[in-house]
């Protein structure tokens, strides 16, 4: 396995240089495990996403560069207090499934967790989590010939920016930055202590080689580079940005803070009256929804919530909730009114 190093790079090139890996890489190619951090804060999107998810006047605000890559999954905001990796190999030595796939790339970085001491765990499909808080997401694709995947090591985070820089209403704001301080999480945080780059570094390290044998150090060749150089041009263009086919129609508005973990702001309209509903659904459950509409009292919208918080979100048991929250409650709203608002949820989107 190729060991490349590249220290701080900025933004357009923390992207293209593990593109430009994987466009170079032949099917008889030694796998590569790159390393290095952003010299500056940006935001990034997948593949299919929309950037109307970003705040754009906030992202301007605060200098921050738009980019998107060509692997999937949602808006990202990245510092340079995260350590990112990408594993990259031929395609043909990949595990068959998504599954194993990740379970094979992210085991070594499960084991750089735990060297530096946590009981991490990769929980879901692609979080490193220890319980039950992430501690590295990741993302995976195939690449012309090759397969990468690639991840993060948060040494520390800026909550604050995040939450802010997402096209949220303020309620839906206020949600997701609570839930995301719960259960998105740092080395810091977690051993209660500053962690290095450097410590960082050298638990990955070790731990890929542990799994794929003796890293030998490397730069990039001169096809890397010259493939870099075209994705620098392509990933800064409009049309890359834009994203020709990205967006979709969503039903509802949600933002992911961890596989099982998401935020939502849903609303109904009944006979007249209109219901919104904000809230996290964390593996299964509900935490911190809030009620308010036109027909809704302060008073019936606070014991609705303080009703169905912890719940299981599951027609029934809400109903029954609901209903008991209700009881003596007048107006056009009824109880399976909530619960629809609120189980409207299902139809987000699962990516």
């Amino acid at each position: 396995m190729r060991l490349i190093e590249l220290g701080a790079l900025s933004p357009l090139r923390s992207q293209t240089t593990y593109h430009a890996i994987a466009r170079a890489l032949g099917p008889g190619d030694d796998p590569v495990l790159s390393l290095y951090w952003t010299d500056r804060p940006y935001v990034c999107t997948g593949f299919h996403r929309p950037v109307e998810e970003f705040d754009q006047d906030e992202c301007r605000r605060r200098g921050l560069p738009v980019l998107r890559r060509q692997l999937g999954g949602g808006p990202v905001y990245l510092d340079a207090d995260q350590l990112l990796f990408q594993v990259t190999l031929p395609a043909d030595r990949a595990p068959a499934s998504v599954e194993a796939a990740y379970r094979a790339l992210l085991g070594p970085a499960v084991g750089a967790f735990r060297r530096l001491g946590l009981d991490a765990a990769l929980t879901g499909t692609n979080d490193i989590c220890v319980d039950g808080r992430k501690l590295s997401g990741a993302g995976m694709a195939r690449i012309d010939d090759a397969v990468v995947c690639v991840g993060n090591v948060i040494l520390d985070f800026d909550h604050d920016a995040m939450a802010a820089i997402l096209a949220l209403d303020p309620g839906m704001r206020r949600t997701f930055a609570a839930v995301q301080r719960r259960y998105l999480t740092t080395l810091q945080r977690e051993l209660g202590r500053a962690v290095s780059r450097d410590e960082a570094r050298d638990a990955i390290v070790a731990s890929y080689a542990e799994a794929f044998g003796p890293l030998e150090p490397a730069v990039l060749s001169a096809e890397e580079e010259r493939v870099r150089d075209e994705l620098d041009v392509l990933f800064s263009s409009r049309e890359w940005l834009e994203g020709e086919g990205a967006g979709w129609t969503d039903e509802v508005r949600q933002a992911k803070v961890r596989g099982g973990a998401r935020v939502y702001a849903t609303q109904v309209e009944r006979g007249g009256a209109e219901l919104r509903a904000t809230f996290a659904v964390v593996d299964g459950k509900l935490e911190d929804i809030a009620f308010a509409g036109t027909a809704l009292s302060a008073r019936l919208g606070a014991r609705l919530a303080a009703a169905l918080d912890g719940l299981v979100a599951e027609r029934e048991a809400l109903l029954r909730a609901a209903r008991a929250a209700m009881r003596a409650a007048a107006g056009p709203l009824r109880p399976e009114d909530v619960v629809d608002c609120v189980l409207r949820s299902e139809r987000g989107r699962a990516t």
